[in-house]
């Protein structure tokens, strides 16, 4: 019997049990951050034992799987800080995808992409393998039971005996019968439902990412360069000539604030904005495909060939930066006189975001060669999230949308009860009685109502210590003024 044979389903089944036990699924809790560490402990045990990825990486490359584990992590433990569930559903959904691409993600974009869907392929090679390690068909003796037969006949008997003994100890103590009953009672529906779901969800990703490969390498020498450089050149100069008669023609208009706004025949901050927003989306995409297209295409044999491509692509950067810069400053107007939401701070982020990727792409430009582009792209998106969740979204949408209760402009008080318990401390140092109590009756119902061990969260614990220090006070005026906006 080998040590595969044996250990490659222990290592599963037992971080299966801690994700059926600590998962908490359904909301934000401490429980992700263990299950997380319970996935990359049995991944790591079992490409040691199994071998994986035993072909010798770089310096860069364990920086890089290092680093990128232990941002998945950090971005899962969200989950046990913030309390704002679609913050906490985003990290989520990056940390998946970037702990794939930090064991199995190859260099250049396509190594990512590939390194992203070896996941599921190897989660279930590694489930096949197990289970068929587990029933004796990897052994050399056929006709021996496999270890899952021997499990099962240890796990009955190990049942039997339980259930005896557990019944005498019943019989005997008092207190020792009211701790199983608690157990029995919790016993439910949707808490067994849960708890399939999180060994399921734990034993996938710790197998998939045991069993995902870097893919081998690959350079960008030898790549076909078949435009030639009056192909390329013109057409990137005529873009740069639009470009630049754009940002002059609306300099204006991007930088002008709020006298253009607030100006005669000037459009309203929603507009304004939304159309700034959209305008550098289609920038951007059109942007970055036309230097991906040189990247892959344009020729650049010759000293001058590369001294050209620099100035072109270069100059097509820099000119999108000051939309960039626009966009920024169109949003910080629309915030200054609405606050923010959701939607508005996910857009001002993006833009940030693509603001860093035009500053990165002009730094790869300098020697048109930069096979570190991917992955920095990546970690400045990871970067970006977490400072994100570090700042504390929704106390800051509290903070500007609560700072305009004398402005010309009405606060939409529904939208501000909303926010999770990640506001509290904000809300209840702006909004005077009695209108505190009015926005913080939501959360304070929604707090009341019990919670496993494994759903517990720091910024939902600070707001039951707040609200026990300074309870909420109920009084008719909440119905009165429900559709109305806060007042100072």
């Amino acid at each position: 019997m080998t040590l595969a044979s044996w250990w490659r389903p222990l290592a599963l089944v037992v971080a299966g049990v801690v994700g059926a036990v600590a998962l908490p699924l359904w909301w934000p809790g401490i429980g992700w951050p263990i299950a997380a560490l319970a996935i990359t402990g049995a991944a790591l045990a079992l490409r040691r034992v199994d071998g994986a990825g035993t072909r010798a990486p770089s310096v860069a490359d364990r920086i890089w799987r290092l680093g990128s584990l232990v941002g998945a992590v950090a971005l899962v433990a969200v989950a046990a800080v913030r309390a704002a569930e679609w913050l906490v559903a985003l990290c989520l959904l990056v940390a998946v995808p970037l702990a794939a691409v930090g064991v199995a993600g190859g260099p250049g974009w396509l190594g990512l992409a590939r390194g992203v869907a070896a996941l599921p392929r190897a989660s279930a090679l590694t489930l096949v393998s197990a289970v068929r390690d587990a029933v004796g068909r990897g052994n050399a003796n056929r006709a021996a039971p496999g270890d899952l037969v021997r499990a099962a006949v240890g796990l009955a008997v190990g049942g039997l005996l339980v259930c005896v003994f557990g019944a005498l100890f019943w019989a005997a103590d008092a207190a020792f019968a009211g701790l199983l009953r608690g157990w029995f009672t919790d016993i439910s529906v949707p808490g067994v439902t849960r708890a399939v779901l999180g060994f399921v969800l734990v034993v996938g990703l710790a197998a998939g990412l045991a069993r995902a490969v870097p893919p081998p390498s690959s350079t960008q020498d030898g790549r076909p360069t078949r435009l030639g450089v009056p192909e390329w050149a013109i057409a990137i100069a005529m873009l740069d000539v639009l470009f630049g008669v754009f940002v002059w023609v609306q300099v204006t208009v991007l930088f002008g604030g709020n006298r253009y706004v607030l100006g005669p025949g000037g459009p309203d901050y929603a507009v304004y904005a939304r159309g700034g927003f959209a305008q550098l989306l289609w920038v951007t995409v059109l942007t970055l495909a036309v230097l991906a297209v040189l990247t892959l295409w344009a020729r650049r044999d010759t000293r001058a060939q590369r001294v050209l491509l620099r100035v072109l692509a270069g100059t097509l950067c820099v000119l999108s930066l000051v939309i960039v810069t626009s966009a920024l400053k169109r949003m910080g107007l629309y915030v200054q006189a609405y606050g923010f939401t959701v939607p508005r701070l996910l857009g001002y982020a993006v833009v940030c975001f693509l603001g860093i990727v035009f500053a990165l792409v002009i730094v790869a430009g300098v020697r048109l060669r930069a096979p570190w582009l991917p992955r920095a792209t990546v970690a400045a998106g990871v970067g970006l999230l977490l400072a994100l969740a570090v700042l504390n979204p929704e106390a800051l949408m509290a903070r500007t949308l609560l700072a305009r209760l004398d402005g010309p402009y009405p606060i939409d008080r529904a939208y501000v009860a909303s926010l999770s318990a990640d506001a509290i401390d904000v809300i209840d140092r702006m909004v005077p009685e009695p209108e505190r109590s009015c926005v913080l009756a939501r959360l304070e119902r929604d707090l009341e109502r019990p919670e496993p061990w494994y759903g517990r969260n720091l910024a939902r614990e600070r707001a039951r210590e707040l609200l026990a220090r300074k309870p909420i006070r109920l009084v008719t005026v909440c119905l009165l003024v429900d559709d109305l906006p806060v007042a100072g």
